[in-house]
C-alpha cells in the first residue's frame, strides 16, 4: 500500500491533513471557532449566503 502513495514524475503529491499547508492570518475572513461562526469581510457568512447575489459576494474578493 505504501508503495502506491509515492508520486511519479509529473504527478502532484497528496498528503493527508494539513501536512505541507502554509497557514497565515487573513484580513478577508475570520473564524470564531468557539461560536462556530465564519465572517467574510466583516459579514457573517450566513448573511452573505442568504441576502447577497453571487456577484455581490464575488465583489468582496
Amino acid at each position: 500500500m505504501a508503495s502506491q502513495l509515492v508520486s511519479k514524475p509529473g504527478e502532484v503529491e497528496f498528503s493527508k491533513g494539513l501536512a505541507g499547508v502554509i497557514a497565515a492570518e487573513s484580513v478577508k475572513s475570520y473564524v470564531d471557532g468557539i461560536k462556530g461562526r465564519l465572517y467574510y469581510h466583516g459579514y457573517p457568512i450566513e448573511e452573505l449566503a442568504e441576502n447577497s447575489t453571487y456577484e455581490e459576494t464575488f465583489f468582496l474578493l
